[in-house]
């Protein structure tokens, strides 16, 4: 089996679920640099710049500033077209559920995991609940 080190991962949205993955990831792997990348500045919050080690405003300057890794954890529309051009550059992705709110783009989005070479993974908790499998 191969393992990749990571040392840099990026947390793309901070809803309920970025801000939980942030601090999950910071309480595991204490050492990681964390980059958030955010849409705007509003609705910053002071505890999430204490647990991250950088903020940025564009996926191209994560992708400058040596993501390895990221999470995707933005509305559902922007999931495709976030998770492509993360793909496209190198960085392996847990994006959350689901992974789109449309088909269209699926076919390039299978393209562009496959050139690339990285891990892509899509993350649903509940996908072994009996309830949420009914």
């Amino acid at each position: 089996m191969n393992y990749i080190l990571i040392n840099h991962i990026a947390i793309v949205g901070l809803g309920n679920i970025g801000r939980r993955h942030l601090r999950l990831v910071r309480e595991f792997l204490p050492r990681i640099k964390i980059t958030i990348v955010r849409s705007t500045e509003e609705g910053k919050a002071v505890s999430d710049e204490k647990i991250a080690d950088d903020i940025v405003y564009s996926l191209q300057d994560a992708i400058e500033s040596g993501v390895q890794a990221a999470v995707i954890a933005t509305p559902a529309l922007f999931h495709l077209s976030q998770t492509s051009e993360l793909m496209r550059a190198g960085v392996h992705i847990l994006v959350e559920k689901p992974l789109s709110d449309t088909m269209n783009g699926i076919n390039e989005l299978i393209e562009a995991h496959k050139k690339s070479g990285v891990v892509g993974l899509v993350g649903y908790c509940l996908r072994h609940d009996s309830a949420a499998k009914q």
